[in-house]
């Protein structure tokens, strides 16, 4: 019903402008809510090209590229978009979980652990940053077999990642 009516209007607006960078979002964020994960993130890479419309979007652009990059597995994508967003706002604990969570699924443990104690060190530990890694991914699955293989490498990031309560 009504978000077919809002997709027709949506499409009459890109019909007009193509380039209608409100008009992408949508689109982009209906299809994610529809379970279309890929087709979204290439709607959110394509909108970067017109982001000098609308700077002030940026930030918000890149948080959702880097989140969903690491949603779908495009762990390169994911630190490149994080690390975009931290030159564009400065430090902040969500780009370098991101970083930090594509690096252990890319095997990469240096550079797991060295993010991972940035994030911390912005004082994020405990259940508030257990629930934002949780959030981060999205997905139980993935979220027991993150905590596995930190629990069999016996990793001093253990403690830290999954916060010293969890003993």
């Amino acid at each position: 019903g009504n978000k077919d009516a809002a997709m027709e209007n949506i499409k009459a607006i890109m019909e007009l402008d193509p380039e209608n960078l409100y008009g992408l979002l949508t689109q982009a964020y209906v299809r994610f809510v529809e379970g279309e994960e890929e087709e979204a993130l290439d709607i959110y890479k394509h909108t970067l090209g017109l982001i000098w419309k609308h700077p002030d979007l940026e930030d918000e652009v890149l948080d959702t590229i880097s989140r969903l990059c690491l949603k779908t597995g495009k762990y390169e994508d994911a630190k490149l978009h994080a690390n975009r967003r931290i030159q564009l706002v400065g430090e902040n604990n969500t780009s370098r979980i991101i970083i930090a969570l594509s690096s252990f699924s890319l095997n990469d443990d240096k550079e797991f652990e060295e993010n991972l104690d940035q994030a911390m060190s912005m004082g994020v530990y405990g259940p508030a940053f257990q629930m934002k890694v949780g959030q981060l991914l999205n997905d139980k699955e993935k979220l027991i077999n993150l905590y596995l293989k930190t629990c069999s490498e016996r990793s001093r990031y253990e403690k830290k990642l999954w916060g010293a309560t969890w003993n």
